[in-house]
């Protein structure tokens, strides 16, 4: 079963926002907003919804910049991330929401509090570049099995299909 999830990094002025997650999948770890796809939006629509309902604000540069599936090996659920960077927002940023705390912009990125995928990842990122890839994740949420592989493109498809699964390297 595959749950189809965004994570937003909002970016100003050489800061990224970060905050606490509160609840669910993350609950403790230092991440961007985001959640789960709803069926009647796309992931678009998700990923600006997220964002408003748990910080604040507006997206008005919206950017997907990568495709991550998420593989654990003691479930059979996969979560395909849908990343997206916002490079220009307004609104009234709030400290705290129902899934986030400690809302904050961040010059520095604490790693160690965060998803261990994101040292990976976010580089990519702020370096204006997009890639597709995924991860394995022990039963802990701080563990990487050495599986994983991530791969810079130009392009990325316009969602998840099932040709991400056919691709050689996703499933070693």
């Amino acid at each position: 079963m595959d749950k189809v999830m965004t994570v937003v990094y909002a970016l100003r002025q050489g800061s990224i926002l970060l905050g606490l997650k509160k609840v669910r999948l993350g609950k403790g770890l230092i991440t961007g907003p985001g959640g789960r796809q709803e069926k009647h939006e796309t992931i678009e629509q998700n990923a600006r919804k997220e964002l408003r309902d748990e910080t604040g604000l507006e997206a008005m540069v919206l950017k997907k910049v990568g495709i991550v599936i998420i593989a654990n090996r003691r479930r059979s659920i996969r979560i395909i991330l849908h990343y997206f960077i916002v490079t220009r927002s307004k609104g009234v940023l709030k400290k705290n929401s129902d899934e986030m705390a400690q809302l904050k912009w961040s010059k520095r990125i604490p790693y160690k509090k965060m998803w261990p995928s994101d040292r990976y990842l976010l580089p990519i990122f702020l370096a204006d570049k997009k890639c597709i890839g995924h991860f394995h994740y022990s039963g802990q949420k701080k563990r990487i099995l050495k599986k994983y592989k991530l791969e810079k493109v130009d392009i990325l498809p316009r969602k998840y299909n099932k040709a991400l699964d056919k691709l050689p390297w996703l499933y070693p």
